[in-house]
């Protein structure tokens, strides 16, 4: 495969680093930034392809490699051997991957120092809230002036054209009622939404916005969709999943596999908080007619592992882009007034309160894999966040290094699960198993064994 070496500078702001920040980007230990920044580079350099195999890309790219030069001129990136189809034919790069290069940049170092701001990184639940909109307004994409309009799309990386189609009209549907989108940035149901959005906007004439949040072992598997306004790399999943949610106004559900599962129920956890019962936190699932079953499936094992009132938290929406834009845009405007009677922020989410247990970050080790607990004694919420961490840990194993590394070297996550939620547990990973819903391409072998 053609390889380029290119000397890449930012065009706008981004054009200094202190010392010190030179030298966490270039420290290649573990615990420095260089690797995970390297990683994140090759991913961005290869936007619009769709890989989740970071094993692969990176075997592939062995010979990649990416250094800062602090020049009289401001700050500039070597790349060693990156891939040609980053660049035009003149051997330019290309300037939305350019955008998203220094995305990645910026966020590494600004969260390294916003840690280092906030008692060294021991961050108490306020804290991490304003660390994550620090993070947001750094990257320019709060919008404090307008009506709250931003839609997030939940979805999975792996799906069929069907679905493919049927969210990239909604995303279409969106853009035309002026609603802006934000998603998980990779490829799948976040590249459909991500086209869709786009085009509306487009023919609308509208300023609006989509935009990806993604974290950095995610997107050092999974590369960012080709159709991003702006790109924005919280520092762990749990933040990302905090963003998602004090970001947007109104949150939407496409196919998905237990990646988007660890997001519908980080979403109920703060639905069903007591302190949230007044704050529109509104919620729908939406997909074709043939994924009519699908959405059941999901609706009767929340229904099993949380009960009703948790069923009575979304919407479901069946084979109808164009009910569930507007529904979305009703909805937006019902937490626009909500927000006006309370003095709210528009373009942030402070008032809600986000459970502490979600902020947690679940580091899915073999051992704290083994050790959760689902049972039907456990409380509700408790019940939630471990599922939560599940999902979030059968992820990791998927796709995010070096979990993925763990799994070949000491076999799949052994999960104890009680009897009265293990058929359906087992029952609905092996049907993302069976749809496709793990892996993009090639044998999905199971980072997970239910004993």
């Amino acid at each position: 495969m053609n390889r380029i070496n290119a000397i890449v500078r930012p065009l706008e702001s981004f054009d200094m680093l202190s010392p010190s920040e030179v030298l966490m980007l270039e420290d290649r230990s573990t615990e420095g930034l260089h690797p995970i920044f390297r990683q994140c580079s090759l991913a961005v350099l290869n936007s619009g392809s769709e890989t989740d195999d970071i094993n692969e890309l990176m075997s592939v790219y062995d010979d990649f490699d990416v250094k800062i030069s602090q020049k009289h001129n401001g700050l500039c990136l070597n790349l060693i051997n990156a891939p040609a189809n980053a660049f035009t034919s003149d051997g330019k790069i290309i300037q939305h991957i350019r955008e998203l290069l220094f995305a990645v940049l910026r966020d590494l170092v600004y969260t390294v120092h916003q840690y280092e701001r906030m008692n060294g990184g021991d961050l108490t639940a306020e804290k991490t809230t304003d660390l994550i909109f620090h993070i947001l307004r750094n990257a320019g994409v709060l919008r404090p002036q307008k009506a709250p309009n931003m839609v997030v799309v939940w979805g999975g990386h792996s799906v069929t054209e069907i679905e493919y189609e049927y969210t990239k009209e909604l995303g279409y549907q969106l853009g035309l009622n002026k609603l802006n989108v934000t998603n998980g940035s990779g490829p799948g149901v976040m590249g459909a939404i991500s086209v869709g959005g786009q085009k509306g906007h487009d023919k609308q004439r509208y300023d609006g916005l989509v935009c990806g949040i993604s974290e950095p072992q995610i997107l050092a598997a999974e590369v960012p969709n080709e159709n991003l306004d702006s790109l924005v790399v919280m520092p762990d999943i749990e933040k990302r999943l905090e963003a998602f949610l004090r970001y947007s106004t109104v949150t939407m559900v496409c196919p998905g596999g237990v990646g988007t599962m660890e997001e519908i129920f980080s979403h109920l956890l703060c639905q069903l908080h007591p302190d949230n019962k007044d704050i529109p936190l509104p919620l729908i699932f939406t997909g074709p007619k043939e994924l009519e079953g699908y959405f059941k499936s999901i609706d009767d094992f929340i229904g099993l592992t949380l009960g009703r009132e948790a069923q009575n938290c979304y919407e479901i929406i069946i084979d109808d882009p164009v009910k569930a834009s507007l529904r979305a845009k009703e909805l937006c405007e019902k937490v626009y007034n909500h927000r006006l009677e309370t003095g709210e922020a528009f373009h942030f989410n402070w008032s809600m309160t986000y459970p502490e247990a979600l902020q947690e970050v679940f580091e899915p080790s073999h051992d704290n894999m083994a050790s959760l607990k689902i049972t039907p004694d456990m409380s509700l919420f408790d019940r939630a966040v471990n599922l939560r961490s599940l999902m979030s840990g059968i992820v990791a194993g998927n796709v995010k290094r070096p979990w993925v590394d763990y799994i070949v070297e000491k076999g799949p996550y052994q999960l104890s699960i009680d009897p009265a939620y293990s058929d359906a547990i087992e029952s609905l990973l092996k049907d993302f198993i069976k749809s496709g819903r793990m892996k993009i391409k090639g044998e999905y072998i199971p980072s997970y064994k239910i004993i």
